[in-house]
């Protein structure tokens, strides 16, 4: 519950925030992450904007986001998280449909 607590995130105006997302290591690299996100920016209205956290150890993923059009807003580092997760720094990333 701690680890759960530690990745909480404050909504903003107009945000849809992607909490813990994961496509299982057996079934990676088959375009289901992408999928998935290409679903969530096909959910979003232009006055919207997708984010979410990553772990700046989890180069792929970050790949995978900007390839789909996220970018990195900031960067976050949190010694909770470190204690809990073994990885302390993590990066936002945020993603506007282009009108």
């Amino acid at each position: 519950m701690i680890q759960l607590l530690a990745l909480e995130h404050t909504l903003a105006d107009n945000e849809c925030y992607i909490d813990h997302i994961a496509v299982d290591h057996t079934a990676q690299r088959q375009g289901i992450g992408k999928a998935l996100l290409q679903r969530a920016q096909s959910e979003i209205s232009s006055n919207e904007r997708l984010t979410l956290y990553v772990s700046e150890k989890n180069s792929p993923a970050i790949q995978l986001y900007k390839t789909l059009g996220f970018q990195i807003t900031k960067q976050h580092t949190s010694l909770l998280r470190g204690l809990l997760f073994n990885e302390a720094s993590w990066i936002f990333m945020e993603w506007r449909k282009v009108t």
